[in-house]
């Protein structure tokens, strides 16, 4: 079993990168209902959300999936040499990172025509909304320059053990359209049409990039590495990369194909759908984002280690560690915004041009969201478990078969239950990807404790009945008396402390692990 130290010392590294992400997506929400309530859940958000989703294609899957997945392993590896090993290894990566990330921004902005036909066929309806649409993805495509660059300096300080700044950088995008909004409604440029409006939107939005890079350089240098251009194919471990990248692009591609599944459906669904499958998604990442994310990136370099050390017992307790996690916080989460959900969107974008029928909408998207919620979750940790293993081919086949499901139970679902069918259908997909892939990792690595998983899962099911019984009682006592905010004031605390308080009954172990590092 892992000890209590390395487990407590392994919490706090994903609660830096937790509390990083916290902040980031406080940001997050008040960047998002700016924007809703500045240009309303309408056509507007709805082309600025499409354009957004078409160039984040490429910046999830080589920004922060593949890049990150592929190169963290053999960093680390290069540092066990020595220092001057990883650099020459960082500095022939940082160099083909900018030329290809280069050339894709070049094809993308080429292409974008045909890119956004594609992936939002239902638009050409529109034909202003379809052409908007197409003039913000090519204004949003460098800012995957920036943001590659920024994740080779991420996976950097990532191998140093450094989780909370690189975590805490994106948050440069959330100020840069905050602020643009900001002076919008202070009235710096009167003459902008809403045309021109969310055309600025976009270019603060590259601008965030930019700057994100830019604030993480300072850290890195500090952490010993350097910049300089050389030829990329000049060291061994660059072809490596590019070897295990190749099927990484492809697997986490199809992750993201999930993404534009949704968007084909959404695209002729009713005006506001993408707004609200993008709110709803944001409110998911979250808990998604903050322990999902940061113990996905946290495990990797972890698990690289062990590899590295051919310690394979500590291997499979640090990933059994990471899944009970997981459930621990996951769980409830999902639980919680399911029955809070209307409340949580009308007071967190109920303002301005967004109207209760907007609410009504992301209401529906969330509630069908937040059943795959663990499971996406789970995903990032297994999917990153088998690229620390050097195995992207299995995750790649899995995740082909998770969006042919996904396509085909939106297209059963999309008519009876509309933006919330979509979300749906993507929980239930990925729901079998995890039990696919969790049982094959299993095998491959000789049993993950699953015994002991499960049992802390059944506790955490039974945590979280006694906190949806209170929640739900609360809110039929309390929701004709209380507006929105103070009812989700009053029972967040309560389903918090109910949850905590029979966890504590249970003894369970996970409890202990993450309140002590609240306490540190």
């Amino acid at each position: 079993m892992t000890s209590s130290v390395n487990s407590v010392q392994y919490a706090k590294h994903i609660g830096g990168f937790g509390l990083a992400t916290l902040f980031s997506r406080i940001l997050g929400y008040f960047r998002d209902a700016m924007v809703v309530a500045h240009f309303g859940g309408g056509s507007l958000s709805d082309a600025f959300y499409a354009a957004f989703r078409v160039a984040n294609l490429v910046r999830r899957t080589m920004g922060e999936g593949a890049l990150s997945a592929s190169f963290v392993p053999i960093l680390a590896k290069e540092r066990q040499k020595g220092n001057q090993e990883a650099q020459d290894f960082f500095n022939a990566l940082w160099s083909g990172i900018v030329i290809l990330s280069g050339s894709v921004v070049l094809l993308g902005i080429l292409i974008a025509r045909p890119l956004v036909l594609l992936l939002t066929y239902g638009f050409t309806s529109d034909p202003v909304k379809f052409d908007l649409t197409v003039e913000l993805t090519r204004i949003l495509f460098p800012h995957l320059l920036f943001v590659t660059m920024a994740a080779s300096c991420q996976g950097a300080l990532n191998v140093v053990r450094q989780f909370f700044l690189p975590a805490l950088a994106p948050v440069t995008f959330s100020l840069s359209l905050i602020a643009y909004l900001l002076l919008l409604r202070g009235g710096i440029f009167p003459f902008y049409s809403p045309h021109s409006q969310i055309i600025g939107l976009a270019v603060s939005a590259v601008v965030g990039g930019l700057l994100e890079w830019l604030l993480l350089l300072p850290f890195l240098f500090k952490a010993g590495f350097k910049l300089a251009l050389r030829n990329p194919w000049s060291h061994p471990g660059v072809r490596q990369v590019l070897f295990l990248m190749g099927p990484s692009v492809l697997g986490l591609m199809t992750d993201q194909l999930d993404v534009f599944v949704e968007m084909i459906f959404a695209s002729f669904l009713e005006e506001g759908s993408f707004t609200a499958i993008y709110n709803a998604n944001r409110l998911m990442q979250l808990p998604l984002g903050l322990f999902g994310v940061a113990t996905a990136s946290v495990a990797l370099p972890h698990l690289s280690e062990k590899l590295g050390k051919n310690d394979m017992a500590q291997y499979r307790e640090t990933l059994g560690l990471s899944l009970r996690l997981l459930g621990f916080i996951l769980l409830p989460s999902s639980i919680g915004l399911m029955i809070l959900s209307l409340p949580i969107i009308q007071t967190l974008f109920q303002h301005g041009r967004f109207t209760l029928h907007n609410s009504l909408m992301t209401h529906q998207a969330l509630f069908f969201a937040c059943l795959g919620l663990l499971a996406y979750g789970l995903l990032k940790t297994i999917v990153i478990s088998f690229y620390s293993l050097k195995d992207a081919i299995t995750p790649l086949k899995i995740n082909t078969l998770e969006v042919a499901l996904n396509a085909t139970l939106c297209y059963v679902f999309m008519g009876p239950l509309r933006v919330g069918g979509l979300t749906l259908s993507a929980s239930l997909s990925s729901w079998v990807s995890v039990l696919i892939l969790l049982g094959l990792l299993s095998r491959k690595i000789g049993g993950i404790g699953m015994r002991v998983i499960l049992l802390s899962w059944a506790k955490t099911v039974a945590a979280c009945t006694v906190m949806a019984l209170f929640l739900w009682m609360g809110r039929g006592l309390l929701a004709p008396l209380l507006p929105p905010f103070a009812l989700v004031l009053v029972l967040v605390p309560v389903g918090l402390s109910s949850y905590l308080l029979t966890t504590h009954l249970l003894k369970m172990e996970e409890r202990k692990i993450i309140l002590g590092v609240l306490r540190s």
